[in-house]
């Protein structure tokens, strides 16, 4: 996928909603990513994109899985100086992560 393909984001419009059907927008490929990782620990509660996903039951070893899953997703590489908790920690701040690569790869 091209990077130009990346910044389309799904409203901001601060709403909280729980995965439902994918429209093939970064967020919700983020929340099926996620969604796969928790169902690996036989969790099937989705966190909000704000809830935090070490809380929601992703250990440290998920967390890097997670940053290859979304690194194979979406094609990207995230730098290393990228690669921090504050990043990853939950659904909204990947999905602002992504786009900033995303934004750095047009310019």
């Amino acid at each position: 996928m091209s990077a130009r393909g990346l910044v389309q984001t799904s409203d901001d419009s601060g709403s909280d909603e729980k995965p439902g059907g994918s429209t093939g927008l970064p967020r919700d490929r983020l929340i099926e990513l996620v969604m796969q990782m928790l169902s690996k620990s036989s969790i099937t509660r989705a966190p909000s994109i704000h809830d935090q996903l070490s809380e929601a039951g992703l250990t440290s070893l998920d967390m890097v899985n997670l940053m290859i899953a979304v690194e194979a997703e979406f094609g990207i590489t995230i730098p290393a100086s990228d690669i921090t908790p504050a990043n990853f920690r939950s659904i909204s701040t990947i999905e602002a992560l992504i786009v900033r690569i995303a934004n750095r790869g047009i310019q």
